[in-house]
């Protein structure tokens, strides 16, 4: 049962794929913001993911095998348990147990806690598989409610100052994440149509989520607008006068993202591991073997081995950028 990464990550010896980018036989999905689910004859995921995902491409067909949380099962030789990641609403962590060795792949996941969605859970293994999107020193993040409170000042600012504030984020997760916690502020919002749709869903799935309209025309001069990150040059935001733009994404940290990115203000708002998330989740497992993926994998796993930890890097390449829409 050892990971190997071919373009998502392969248990081999098994049938069982994580988070893979392209077609397999069976996949586990650790959360919606994985945009490959449909191309997979069968998927294991949460049902808050894969209802989530459906809407997110409802012209597709997937199949799914829905999986609670905490309920193990089995799978031929494989035990399997989901249990959650606290990154945004239905994000799983997968233990599969084969012959008395544990392995935990994490996903993206965060011990920052949300309002919309579940606490993270950490369980023991021998073997654990975690990402490296953000296991760079630099990526440190402010407490949660902090990162909030900056939010909803620099929106009250832009209204103070007769712009309109326009916040964009990612469709799902944090987008839920904000409409709660400004609406609970007192603000009116304006969703883009495609978060607007997500935020129903949520209601559905048990999420208590304030009245928000969609975004049609031109706002009202007391309304935040929130909007997919991926589509800040869309003519509906540029044909906005007196904007004032604030994107949220963990690599607001580096110094001279926003300009970067062409947008006001950037903040470190994310709803994935902090480089010290990222380090005390291993310190809480202890496994005996540590793999690591994406991101920073080889300078993350280079560090680990300094620390006298057994490491391997399953990705070779050191990417220093967003894996998905979801930091």
């Amino acid at each position: 049962m050892r990971p190997v990464f071919e373009r998502g990550i392969h248990l081999t010896g098994t049938i069982l794929w994580l988070d893979a980018f392209h077609p397999q036989d069976l996949c586990f999905v650790s959360h919606a913001h994985v945009s490959t689910t449909v191309a997979h004859h069968k998927v294991l995921a949460t049902d808050a993911t894969l209802r989530l995902f459906r809407r997110h491409e409802p012209s597709q067909q997937v199949r799914g095998l829905v999986c609670p949380y905490n309920r193990p099962f089995s799978l031929g030789q494989l035990s399997i348990e989901l249990f959650p990641a606290g990154h945004i609403l239905g994000s799983a962590q997968i233990r599969v147990t084969k012959d008395d060795l544990r392995l935990v792949y994490t996903g993206d996941f965060s011990f920052q806690r949300k309002l919309t969605c579940e606490a993270i859970e950490v369980k023991s293994c021998d073997e654990l598989i975690i990402p490296a999107h953000f296991a760079h020193p630099r990526y440190e993040f402010p407490a949660i409610d902090d990162g909030y409170a900056l939010l909803t000042s620099e929106v009250r600012r832009a209204l103070d100052d007769k712009r309109v504030p326009v916040v964009f984020t990612a469709t799902v997760g944090t987008a839920q994440e904000v409409a709660k916690r400004l609406a609970r502020e007192g603000f009116n919002l304006r969703l883009h149509r495609s978060i607007y749709e997500k935020n129903k869903i949520y209601v559905q799935l048990g999420v208590s989520l304030e009245s928000c309209k969609c975004f049609r025309g031109t706002p009202r001069p007391d309304e935040v607008i929130i909007w997919p990150r991926n589509l800040r040059s869309s003519p509906a935001i540029k044909s906005l006068r007196r904007a004032r733009t604030i994107l949220l994404s963990g690599h607001a940290v580096v110094p001279g993202y926003a300009r970067q990115q062409r947008v006001d203000i950037a903040l470190p708002i994310t709803d994935s591991a902090s480089y010290s998330e990222t380090l005390d989740y291993i310190e809480r497992v202890a496994p005996r073997k540590i793999y690591v993926a994406h991101g920073y994998a080889p300078s993350f796993t280079a560090e680990l081995r300094k620390r006298g930890l057994d490491a391997e890097s399953l990705t070779n390449e050191q990417i220093g950028f967003d894996f998905g829409q979801a930091h």
